[in-house]
């Protein structure tokens, strides 16, 4: 048991804690998710949705996949993908895409 107590449920046990840390950590990144796609991105409604229900699944795992798959990437980057080879630049949206 833990120092950490909740008026409803008395004192917790630390997987409780870490549970609670990543439910907090999982409502987050779906607030993000659901604010970025909704926002900023010109998907489909339906893939908007889709990304919504895969980070409240997934959780933070699907915030990472999110930006990796959704997002530009920066300035630096850009330059070193338009230098790389044409299979590498477009090969992890690919296989994303079209598996």
């Amino acid at each position: 048991m833990t120092d950490l107590s909740v008026p409803l449920l008395g004192a917790l046990a630390w997987i409780d804690v870490v549970l609670l840390i990543w439910f907090a950590a999982t409502a987050i990144s779906v607030v993000y998710v659901a604010y970025d796609a909704f926002t900023k991105n010109p998907e489909m409604t339906v893939m908007k949705w889709g990304w919504v229900l895969v980070t409240a699944y997934l959780g933070l795992v699907g915030l990472v996949l999110y930006i990796m798959s959704c997002k530009e990437p920066g300035p630096r980057l850009a330059r070193r993908v338009r230098k790389a080879p044409l299979e590498a630049r477009f090969g992890f949206r690919r296989a994303l895409c079209c598996g």
